[in-house]
């Protein structure tokens, strides 16, 4: 839950314009340990050391984690290895935004360089909370094993295309958000004359590309928890329910924020939504695919 927090505080930095609050300087603010320094830009300063400060505490919580599964798990036990990739991803995640800082890839940055540190961000960001929902998931299990060999009546394609989808899906948000953040509209008819002018940014001509693809992934997810009837009991099969819910949920708020101009407290809604709808699939994909060895 906390994960989720700094996720949609990480976005209110680059959707208020706060990404470099900070100046050029990493780990420090200004060159200062706390804001307050020569050169501060007040809120935004604060916006930005906030975040840094909020995702210094995940890195130790998540390190944490790391070292009470070398405790509680013994060798070769799955949730150990998820422990160590949600510590490997946390570190990338760190030094992924120390880059977008240093190299100033940030706010009026409308560099090629940055749309790409975005999407590497976005899909850096997704490897972190699915190994957190591995890690939960597989520390139901005294020794879990996890393989297709486990659901051979759900397709293999239709779990992989659903992953797969979901991932090109979330880089697509990213840089639809990316290009209203860069290049926002004051209407619709603005908004759709730039998506289709030829000498406007590539990423607004792309952008349309992502609210269709949200409905063509959404019959995978359908598909999928239908297919996934019958493999759970209890809460499991609650989350396998209500998933159609959440998918129809992100689509509805996707669709409000669209035709809302993308306000940014509807896109952190939509964000938390979305990381909700991967975390949820992750679940439901580990619970049915792992089993318990003997």
């Amino acid at each position: 839950m906390y994960t989720f927090v700094i996720i949609a505080w990480g976005a209110f930095v680059r959707f208020s314009g706060s990404g470099d609050g900070c100046g050029k300087h990493w780990p420090l603010c200004q060159g200062y340990i706390l804001p307050g320094g020569p050169g501060s830009q007040m809120l935004a300063t604060w916006i930005e050391f906030i975040h840094r400060a909020k995702s210094g505490l995940l890195g130790l919580l998540i390190l944490g984690l790391g070292l009470a599964s070398l405790k509680v798990f013994p060798k070769r036990h799955l949730a150990r290895k998820a422990a160590a990739s949600s510590v490997f991803f946390m570190i990338t995640e760190a030094l992924l935004g120390a880059w977008l800082v240093l190299a100033g890839l940030v706010n009026d940055n409308h560099s090629n360089l940055r749309v790409f540190a975005v999407g590497v961000h976005s899909i850096n960001t997704l490897f972190l909370l699915g190994s957190l929902v591995l890690l939960f998931v597989w520390s139901h299990f005294k020794n879990p094993n996890f393989g297709w060999r486990n659901a051979t009546d759900i397709p293999r394609s239709l779990t992989v295309g659903t992953v797969a989808g979901f991932l090109i899906l979330a880089v697509t948000g990213a840089l639809a958000s990316l290009g209203q953040t860069m290049f926002p509209s004051e209407s619709l008819t603005e908004g759709w004359t730039k998506d289709f002018h030829p000498e406007s940014h590539w990423i607004l001509r792309i952008r349309l590309f992502h609210p269709f693809l949200a409905v063509a992934v959404a019959g995978f997810f359908i598909a999928l928890s239908i297919k996934l009837s019958g493999h759970f009991k209890s809460k499991v099969e609650s989350l396998r329910k209500n998933f159609p819910l959440i998918v129809l949920a992100t689509l509805v708020i996707g669709l409000t924020t669209l035709v809302s101009l993308s306000p940014t407290s509807l896109r952190l809604v939509h964000l938390v939504f979305a990381d909700l709808l991967w975390s949820s699939l992750l679940c439901l994909i580990a619970f049915a695919y792992t089993k318990e060895s003997a």
